[in-house]
């Protein structure tokens, strides 16, 4: 039964994929006329683009040793809220403005 719902979930998957590149292949914004999403933001500074990429990776390794440290897990799950927040904030004074 695991089996058959993993199978179903990865195929449907893989074909949502499929269509969303079709759809962001004739995007006005893309270069070469293919969209890719990692390069599909613009930062105002080499610093903020690096501060963004290792944001998720940095608040999870933050979680995980307080958690460990104060064995407290029922309270410190709320960094996630905080860093969802945060992360906004930053997104937003980081990004280029459009033209």
């Amino acid at each position: 039964m695991v089996g058959i719902g993993v199978y179903l979930l990865v195929s449907s998957s893989i074909i949502y994929e499929s269509y969303n590149k079709v759809l962001e292949i004739n995007r006005k914004n893309n270069p070469n006329n293919y969209y890719n999403i990692e390069t599909g933001k613009q930062y105002v500074s080499k610093e903020a683009k690096f501060i963004m990429e290792v944001y998720n990776q940095t608040v999870v390794c933050i979680y995980l040793c307080i958690s460990f440290l104060t064995g407290d897990w029922h309270i410190t799950w709320i960094i996630f809220p905080i860093a969802g927040v945060v992360k906004r904030i930053l997104r937003i004074s980081f990004e280029k403005e459009k033209e």
